[in-house]
């Protein structure tokens, strides 16, 4: 029996009856893959978001006082942190 090899995870699209087409190791190491890729991708995300927070802590601080608390710099900084701390199993 001749197998077709799976697409990368970033190049394909699973459809329902996949299992009629590959073993359950072709599964596996296609699943191994997209975690993969997904762990990168949500790497970038979290430096990203850390990078954002940061700049909205150093521009704001150049806002009056007033304009600060108007705008809850504080608690806008506190939520991007607060999202940085929240894994959801990764």
């Amino acid at each position: 029996m001749t197998t077709t090899p799976l697409p990368k995870p970033s190049e394909a699209w699973l459809p329902t009856h996949v299992m009629d087409y590959y073993t359950a190791d072709q599964m596996q190491a296609y699943a191994t893959a997209a975690r993969a890729d997904l762990e990168v991708e949500v790497k970038r995300l979290r430096e990203a978001l850390s990078e954002a927070a940061d700049d909205i802590e150093s521009w704001g601080a150049y806002a009056d006082a007033y304009f600060q608390k108007k705008h809850d710099l504080e608690g806008c900084v506190a939520k991007a942190r607060a999202a940085l701390e929240n894994k959801h199993g990764m």
